[in-house]
């Protein structure tokens, strides 16, 4: 409403019975949500565009957009036509006519999903308000959870607390992955999370003979947050629940001292020391 140019606009839209002005709107969701395809800036619209899966023709209008709109681009999850001062009614023209005779649409849709869901300003408060004292549950790992478990595994504090070092690549956490989700007689893979559905870090249980052997993981930007006890003990607590009386075990490096120290607390006692890792074991 404040273009100098709204009033222009609006009359010449006034000779076209099949283009519509929106003016002044408290959301653009439905109209993002109805749409088959936009053309835009590379400003904030850009996150809520990816959110409802809309694919997009870009034109950056300020330079603070153009690193933004470069990697989206390079992504496959826009369409940059260029900056504004280089782009032309002809570049617009050619771009609409690529898009409806190669199928641009139906190949960028799906892959905006994992980009952005929509629960950012969520998982922001979660981070600057989280204490031990949050209320934490537990459900079972699904397959939309295997970028977030690989991204974890993958952190470098995670790697060198674990016996195996080097990174995982894709193919293999896919095989590991799925291979754990079909295995319900032998394996329990959770995720536990905030009340409002923040991700906050995995548990896994892994039967061996008449016990079950425990690995987990803090999400990374979670860590020194006192949450690796409830963390635990809210996996054991489902656990639990699951395989009534289960004996539970744990191996941890002996210099992974906050880990030693979430297993002592949880009642784990220590049942081998060799080498350089500490085994803990309780039965639930």
């Amino acid at each position: 409403a404040s273009s100098p140019h709204a009033e222009a606009i609006r009359r010449q839209v006034s000779r076209h019975g099949n283009i519509h002005v929106h003016s002044g709107l408290p959301t653009l969701a439905p109209l993002i949500i109805k749409a088959d395809l936009a053309v835009g800036g590379s400003g904030a619209t850009s996150w809520e565009r990816l959110c409802l899966r809309l694919p997009a023709l870009v034109v950056t209008l300020a330079e603070n957009q153009q690193a933004i709109a470069d990697e989206l681009n390079h992504r496959g999850l826009i369409r940059l036509l260029g900056h504004h001062d280089t782009v032309s009614e002809s570049t617009f023209s050619q771009a609409l006519s690529d898009v409806l005779q190669q199928g641009w649409v139906a190949k960028g849709t799906p892959r905006s999903f994992p980009v952005v869901d929509g629960k950012g300003v969520k998982r922001v408060c979660a981070a600057l308000t989280i204490t031990a004292a949050t209320p934490l549950r537990v459900r079972h790992a699904k397959l939309e959870d295997e970028a977030l478990l690989l991204e974890w595994a993958n952190d470098p504090m995670t790697r060198r607390n674990a016996f195996r070092s080097e990174l995982i690549n894709v193919e293999t956490h896919r095989n590991w992955f799925f291979a754990r989700l079909r295995d319900t007689e032998s394996c329990r893979l959770y995720v536990v999370e905030t009340e409002e559905d923040i991700p906050v870090g995995q548990v896994r249980f892994d039967r061996a003979d008449q016990s079950w052997r425990v690995d987990y993981a803090l999400a990374p930007h979670f860590r020194g947050r006192r949450l690796g006890r409830p963390l635990l003990q809210t996996a054991l607590r489902t656990l639990g629940e699951e395989e009534p009386r289960a004996s539970v075990s744990g191996q941890v490096k002996n210099d992974n001292e906050s880990s030693r120290k979430v297993f002592e607390s949880l009642g784990f006692d220590v049942c081998i020391r060799e080498g350089e890792y500490v085994e803990y074991r309780r039965v639930l």
